[in-house]
Parts: C-alpha cells; structure tokens; sequence
C-alpha cells in the first residue's frame, strides 16, 4: 500500500466511524502520517478502531462523538498480546459488522420517520 493510499484508508475508516467529525483535521492527518511513518499495519489500526468502536457502542448510554484520530491511536498503543489474536480478531470483525448494521438500520429508521412539527 501506497503512502496515500495508506493516509486516505486511515482517515476514512476514522470518518466512517459513528460520531466521527464530518472532516478530518490536519492533526488527523498529521497522526495518519505519524503511524505512516511508524509503519503500524493498516490490519492492525482497523482492529483498533473496530475494538475501540465496539467499547464505545457497548456502553450504557449515548456515546459521546470521537472527535479526533488519537482517540483510536490510544487503543492502537494499549493492545494486548491477546488482543491480537487471529481468533479474537475475527471475533471483533463479525462483532463490529453486527454493531454497525444495527447501528445504520436505526439511522435510517429514525431519519425515515415523518416530521411531526
């Protein structure tokens, strides 16, 4: 993977993200470039950000929005050994499908419902 293709996989998986900025600042784009450099796998970031997401979602109550790359970046540095089992890894993978599925359904269902103003 290219360095820009690399840059542009990392901050649109970070803007996919639910609560995620509509765009991404120059200090995300500083950070892509950081792990660019650092040459983290683009695997291994997804599964932070998928594992990251799945904690976020998974707690009692609204989730308040992500608003910057490093929130992820800190997940990214804190995984175990554990964490990064193929086993589990796959297991985060299918959980955050499900999550994100159910996630998008109820946008659109809330977003579909007519205004009763």
């Amino acid at each position: 993977m290219s360095r820009r293709e690399y840059l542009v996989a990392v901050i649109r998986l970070f803007l996919a993200q639910s609560g995620a900025p509509a765009r991404a600042s120059r200090d995300d784009w500083a950070l892509a470039q950081a792990l660019y450099a650092r040459g983290v796998d683009f695997d291994r970031f997804s599964h932070a950000i998928r594992l990251a997401a799945l904690r976020r979602l998974s707690r009692v109550g609204t989730p308040t929005p992500v608003r910057s790359l490093a929130y992820y970046c800190q997940v990214l540095d804190q995984l175990s050994p554990d964490e990064l089992e193929s086993g589990y890894v796959d297991y985060v993978a299918f959980r955050y499908q499900e999550i994100t599925r159910t996630d998008a359904r109820l946008y659109r269902q809330n977003h579909a419902l007519p205004d009763r103003r």
